[in-house]
């Protein structure tokens, strides 16, 4: 069967490749936006004067780097910038009813249904705790330096971990939504049919047409 055209083609398949394109370059954008910012700060608290609250600020930054990991935010970073690029990739393929495409995105939200509960796990038992405590230790030191009280923490350790579940919740919304649509009957009939169609000749052969 010939390619369909863009007007016969299943309206969710085209919204979803949209979006893919959308959220891939959004999330590319992103990166780059956070490097440029840690550029910034680096380069902001090499040329500032040598304060005591910077260095405290300088600690409060190295003990969340600490506890994430260094190696660990370079391959994810890394891993993160492949999976949108992939993702702006099945767009187009999603555009062009290639069948890869359909089995590209739908094991890319699966890959991100289950990183995002991992994710989550690893900034309930890992990140937020020492977040919390590198506020908290940052909080004592400005008490201390100034002589007064010490800031209110406006995040317990609590709050933080149930914003990360709906943070991981809103996550999965997007891929979550991918799969259902592209595991519907009308949907997948659509990439099935994609390819050019093979007709029977007389003679029992198979001949392309289109």
């Amino acid at each position: 069967m010939k390619r369909p055209p863009v007007s016969q083609r299943p309206t969710a398949v085209i919204v979803l490749a949209i979006l893919n394109f959308i959220f891939g370059s959004l999330g590319l954008a992103s990166v780059l936006c956070g490097g440029l910012y840690i550029l910034f700060l680096w380069f902001v608290m090499s040329m500032a004067p040598k304060d005591p609250g910077f260095q405290d600020m300088l600690d409060f930054y190295g003990a969340l780097f600490s506890a994430v990991g260094i190696p660990f935010m370079i391959a994810s970073t890394i891993l993160y910038i492949i999976l949108l690029i992939l993702l702006i990739l099945g767009g187009i393929g999603l555009l062009l009813l290639r069948p890869w495409a359909r089995w590209l995105c739908m094991g890319y939200s699966i890959f991100e249904i289950l990183r995002a509960i991992g994710g989550t796990i690893y900034s309930i038992l890992v990140i937020n705790p020492a977040t919390i405590q590198a506020m908290a230790e940052f909080n004592e030191k400005m008490s201390r330096r100034t002589k007064g009280p010490p800031m209110p923490m406006i995040f317990s350790e609590g709050m933080v971990d149930v914003c990360s579940i709906l943070g991981a919740v809103i996550w999965m919304i997007f891929p979550t939504a991918t799969l259902i649509i592209l595991l519907l009957p009308r949907v997948r009939a659509a990439f099935t049919q994609a390819p050019s169609e093979r007709v029977q000749t007389q003679g029992g052969g198979m001949k392309d047409e289109g």
